[in-house]
């Protein structure tokens, strides 16, 4: 940005003076054209002359600048306005003007003419020589020096390359252009351009122009305008174009084309809704990739003295910033502006072209201001640039898509991406989706916008950090554990559940109780989840008429050795440590788990799932044993089926007689060390399934119950990794809709219906309704508490039950039906021993 035009006080050593390279830090003017800061006396200037030229209506150029050798060339003036745009006009002839009043003092007495040819000379005949009066330039108007034959151009200095410029020029710039030069200064600041001798109509911003040569690309969009010398419009250039525009003379967009040193006025009505929605602008061109590095800045500024100052509001006040004793002090203003401008500047540089830049400004104080932006282009973009992957088989630039198409992908969500992709690509205009992975990655980037902001991505420690803070307000999340060394553990139940293990898992002799399993599964987050799962024995399922399955208490959990499953086995052995009987585990072979459950529960019986403990069995037999697939499968029913010992087994002793019996007809050692390790495992089946009250049909046990409660994880979370947070929050949601099920359920709605020993908590729908929250809660707790007892059966009329006996009368260990139950003798089969013939009346049948 440059800096203010003349500073008094200016403190910047990297700024000395054009002229005696001395710093300038005082009484110094900056050149309008290269920007180099001047000392006063260096140029020289009178006291007056320099508080003149603080006026922003005027430009200083500098000695370099507008001088060729020793003469005040013509040419730069001619690139000066041809550059300007039609609003600068005024402002270019008048500075010209001081500009050849001030150069013509400087150089005494008179600015020096060249006088390449005898005519020149011949025809200055008022002046003394080949010098012109500074008083017949500041007087004689372009009559007078028609009228005594003396050209105006003769007072500038035109070298041989710079009259070709000027012959084109000719056509644009007549006369009349000298003279608003020269009658410029006695034109008043109430006087509008055209007074001053220049007419828009003379205004043609190709014909001398700074931009570079675009012969052989896309034209410059006619609705731009070139800017002045290259640089960015001045603050009250910007300001005064954004107020004066009307939005019917604004594109809807930026136009298609080359846009080099040029400026366009673009309709921000969409910007301004997006600001409003909490979104950010967005500047849409085709101009390929621009930097993500944008900066923006909102400055204020105050009309003094027809010209614009900026100011700061400090503490409710608008302020000038001053420099005094080498310190920064605001002072107020005094009276406070009625009126502030509001300007807003953004500021990015081209990805490939870090010299072409681009700015867009816009007022946002003022409602009586169009919704207009002005966007600046400076410099030449002179490398095409290519995104990502499509530079494989896509030549040329990458040019952003529509924002607003954009959107119009992003919320059409009933449609396929290939029904999308069809509809925006029927028209071949340059401007629609570059292919079909453009919708599919505008879906994915809306998705992750939706996702709750509590919702940590930078990296797990982040996560962790975003379950703990989560964890103030769920009291689900009962502890984060934190281990030197080791990935951090979370322990997940609430009240519900762990009321549930007590009556479920945990109760008295005389209830009913049901197997605690638990598994690990994969691929939910970045850390394992090991679920704990039981059967409400309170509800059965509508359809099935079986006891849904319940999510336990949940370990989220990196590491998987035996002191990390303590962690969490051990909190669920304190929380039950008061219940009459420890439950019954049931999982698969993993050592770390039943390790863990041993240490926090060594009272308990441990099952195993023979799932688990048959393909091992039938894989050390087929890869360490290598017998063959028949006798495998002898080794393998004889154990794990309902004709096996494993199921019709009474005792411990009889699963230790029928695995001995196995290993005394193989000598293959590999085999005996598989069944001894395994025959513990058999024996604590059978334990389990003969202990009163477990609802465990046989020994046969499986952890089918886990797996399942694994997938409806899986299918919660659509099988895609979630982070730590959202996994949370998805188990959350999954047991909290369990519970409001079982809750449905008392009054007949849901997927479940009461067991029939809770049937007396049943209640119609508007009994229901009418209930306070007291009341319901009071229901609820009771119905919490209540046990199942063991064969419990109901009368017919539901007003009694009564407890069934289990026995049914027989013997301890008595294997032989009763006595007094009825039989029936089997009629044997007969088989023939030969086709019969058609002659044979009689033939031979055996029993089977």
């Amino acid at each position: 940005m440059p800096r203010r035009r003349v500073c008094k006080t200016k403190k910047i050593e990297s700024w000395p003076c054009t002229k005696c390279i001395e710093e300038c830090s005082e009484d110094c003017i900056e050149c309008h054209e290269c920007h180099g800061w001047v000392h006063r006396q260096c140029v020289p200037m009178t006291e007056e002359d320099f508080i003149l030229w603080q006026d922003p209506a005027f430009y200083f150029v500098c000695r370099c600048c507008a001088f060729e050798g020793d003469l005040y060339s013509a040419a730069k003036v001619l690139r000066r306005f041809a550059a300007a745009p039609p609003l600068e006009i005024e402002k270019v002839a008048k500075s010209e003007a001081l500009l050849v009043k001030l150069y013509s003092s400087v150089t005494s007495p008179a600015v020096e003419v060249e006088a390449d040819d005898d005519s020149t000379a011949s025809n200055v005949e008022d002046v003394d020589s080949n010098v012109i009066s500074p008083d017949f330039l500041c007087s004689t108007t372009i009559d007078d020096m028609h009228d005594s034959d003396v050209e105006p151009v003769d007072c500038y200095h035109t070298s041989a390359v710079e009259v070709e410029a000027i012959d084109v020029a000719e056509s644009s710039f007549s006369a009349s252009f000298i003279d608003s030069i020269l009658i410029s200064p006695h034109v008043s600041d109430n006087e509008d351009v055209a007074s001053s001798g220049i007419s828009p109509d003379m205004y043609d911003s190709n014909v001398i122009s700074s931009s570079p040569d675009v012969s052989g690309c896309d034209e410059l969009n006619a609705n731009g305008t070139h800017l002045p010398r290259g640089h960015f419009l001045e603050v009250d250039v910007l300001v005064s174009i954004l107020k004066s525009a009307e939005l019917p003379e604004c594109s809807d967009e930026v136009p298609a084309g080359r846009k080099d040193d040029a400026y366009f006025l673009v309709k921000n009505e969409r910007n301004v809704d997006r600001r409003m929605n909490g979104s950010r602008s967005n500047f849409y061109d085709d101009r390929g990739v621009w930097g993500s590095k944008g900066t923006s800045n909102k400055s204020l500024y105050v009309s003094k003295g027809g010209k614009l100052a900026q100011v700061l509001l400090k503490d409710g006040k608008y302020c000038f910033r001053r420099q005094e004793n080498r310190q920064i002090v605001f002072v107020p203003l005094d009276p406070q502006p009625s009126e502030v401008i509001t300007l807003h500047r953004y500021y990015v540089k081209h990805g490939a072209s870090p010299g072409y830049e681009k700015r867009v400004s816009w007022l946002s104080s003022d409602p009586t201001v169009a919704a207009i932006a002005v966007h600046e282009y400076k410099g030449t973009m002179t490398h095409e640039s290519v995104h990502g992957r499509t530079g494989s088989g896509n030549p040329g630039n990458y040019i952003r898509l529509d924002p607003d198409l954009m959107t119009k992908v992003r919320k059409d969500t009933s449609k396929t991406p290939r029904q999308v992709y069809f509809e925006h690509t029927q028209t071949d205009d340059g401007h629609s989706l570059r292919n079909r992975k453009q919708v599919y990655n505008c879906r994915y980037r809306a998705k992750k916008q939706e996702e709750p902001s509590t919702s940590h991505k930078a990296n797990f420690a982040d996560q962790v950090a975003g379950v703990e803070d989560l964890q103030m307000s769920l009291p689900f999340i009962q502890l984060v554990v934190r281990q030197n060394g080791k990935v951090p553990c979370i322990i997940l139940y609430n009240n519900d559940q762990m009321s549930d293990l007590k009556r479920f898992c945990c109760p008295p002799l005389t209830a009913q109780s049901t197997v605690l399993g638990v598994d690990k599964t994969f691929n939910l987050s970045d850390v394992h989840v090991t679920c704990t799962v039981y059967k409400n024995l309170a509800v059965k399922n509508r359809t099935t008429k079986e006891h849904p399955i319940f999510f336990g208490p949940l370990f989220l959990h990196g590491d998987s050795d035996t002191d990390t499953y303590f962690l969490f086995f051990q909190r669920l052995a304190g929380e039950l440590a008061h219940c009459d009987q420890s439950p019954i585990w049931g999982s698969d072979e993993e050592t770390a788990i039943r390790s863990a459950v041993i240490k926090a529960f060594p009272a308990s019986i441990r099952l195993s799932c023979t799932l688990h403990l048959k393909k091992n069995l039938d894989a050390v037999l087929a890869d360490k044993v290598g017998l063959p697939r028949s006798e495998r499968k002898g080794i393998v029913n004889s154990i794990f089926t309902k004709r096996g010992f494993l199921a019709s087994a009474t005792d411990t002793a009889d699963v230790r007689d029928s695995v001995q019996h196995i290993m005394d007809s193989s000598d293959n050692i590999i085999l005996q060390r598989h069944l001894a390790r395994i025959t513990p495992l058999l024996e604590d089946n059978v334990r389990g399934s003969h202990k009163p009250g477990l609802l465990l049909p046989s020994a046969l046990w499986t952890n089918n119950n886990a797996e399942s409660a694994n997938h409806v994880l899986k299918h919660a979370v659509q099988w895609k990794s979630q982070k730590l947070v959202d996994l949370v929050q998805v188990i959350h949601g999954v047991i909290t809709q369990q519970f409001n099920e079982v809750k449905r359920a008392m009054y007949g709605y849901g997927d479940y219906d009461l067991a029939d020993e809770y049937q007396q908590f049943a209640v119609p729908y508007g009994v229901w309704q009418k209930k306070t929250l007291q009341q319901r809660e009071r229901h609820l707790l009771k119905f919490s508490k209540t046990l199942k007892c063991v064969n419990s059966v109901r009368s017919t009329d539901g007003s009694k039950s009564a407890v069934a006996p289990t026995h049914k009368g027989r013997k301890p260990g008595q294997k032989k039906r009763t006595r007094t139950a009825k039989t029936s003798t089997p009629q044997p089969k007969r088989i023939r021993t030969r086709a019969p013939s058609s002659t044979d009346e009689d033939f031979e049948t055996l029993p089977e």
